[in-house]
């Protein structure tokens, strides 16, 4: 159960995840590092092209206004990721993350570009966004499902997932993710999605496009394969 999987995990309120991913946004931040993501610094930016895709198909559907709602997204490294190509569109990136998460992104990152909130009403009451964006969390949420139906009630008609595990099993199944101790120390329950039963729930929204991550693919104890996978949705009868 998830809750079992909570027990045996440190969970991502651990103090030193913050720390490390504040320190290496602020130097991407200030120009003296390229990119940063889980916190690790990279010389050179490391781009999910089909992400940027979907956000510049976007920024034209919607006649240059790109309104994101990022679930998940820690302290706007997707931001930051993708700004040397949204620099010239009328952007407003806003983050829902946890409390402390969002406190530290008020204080060191938010400007009149990208905003933190703790939740998507919060979002939604100041800005009404037209894509959202949910980049390596999903897995990490204990009722994921609830999540989408969130992102189902604001104005997004634009869904990106990235960087999500799936499987072809038939029913979702609930782990315990290690992180490297290179990166930091830290685990976290999470899930690996069955595909096919993922995707039957999304019942409001038309798959435009599948693409893979490259986290590469692993193996359950039953040898069933694992793949991180994105999808690019529509929301059905969108204006």
């Amino acid at each position: 159960s998830w809750n079992e999987a909570s027990s045996e995990s440190t969970g991502y309120e651990h103090s030193d995840i913050l720390e490390r991913v504040l320190a290496s946004l602020l130097k991407v931040r200030d120009g003296q590092a390229v990119f940063e993501r889980d916190s690790i610094l990279f010389d050179e930016i490391h781009y999910d092209w089909p992400v940027t895709a979907a956000l510049m198909w976007a920024a034209a559907r919607f006649r240059g206004e790109l309104k994101v709602l990022d679930y998940g997204g820690a302290l706007g490294s997707s931001f930051f990721q993708n700004r040397e190509f949204i620099q010239n569109v009328d952007v407003l990136w806003s983050i829902v993350e946890q409390k402390n998460f969002v406190a530290a992104g008020q204080k060191f990152l938010g400007d009149d570009r990208v905003r933190f909130f703790e939740t998507v009403n919060d979002c939604c009451d100041e800005t009404q966004p037209n894509v959202a964006l949910i980049s390596s969390t999903l897995q990490y949420i204990a009722d994921p499902y609830e999540v989408i139906r969130q992102i189902e009630s604001t104005r997004a008609d634009i869904l990106i997932l990235n960087r999500t595990p799936f499987f072809e099993g038939q029913n979702d199944r609930i782990c315990v993710q290690h992180v490297p101790s290179s990166i930091y120390r830290a685990s976290y329950p999470a899930w690996i999605f069955s595909r096919q039963g993922f995707l039957s729930k999304l019942k409001d929204w038309s798959l435009v496009a599948t693409f893979e991550g490259d986290e590469g693919v692993f193996l359950l104890d039953d040898f069933k394969c694992v793949q991180f996978l994105g999808f690019i949705l529509e929301r059905k009868n969108a204006q």
